[in-house]
């Protein structure tokens, strides 16, 4: 949909599943002919982008204070009641 138009992911079914392709022409045409729907599909596109952005950051996050957390729960573990 976006420049360079090449393909960046690869998806595995883990149940049978019914593929859409659409040209990106006709995408372009369609969203021309009726704004609601062009609307639509780039909102939707971008909540897409959004929700990758958002899961990167929580593992960037996650693996930068990993060693941290494992020193609080190793010391949580010391000091609670058996």
């Amino acid at each position: 949909m976006v420049e360079p138009y090449h393909y960046r992911d690869t998806a595995t079914a883990i149940e049978d599943t019914h593929l859409l392709v659409f040209e990106r022409s006709w995408l372009e045409r369609r969203a021309e002919e009726m704004p609601g729907f062009g609307v639509e599909l780039i909102t939707r596109i971008l909540w897409v982008l959004g929700s990758r952005l958002r899961e990167a950051r929580i593992r960037l996050v996650a693996s930068r204070y990993e060693e941290e957390a494992l020193a609080i729960r190793a010391l949580l573990r010391k000091v609670s009641p058996s």
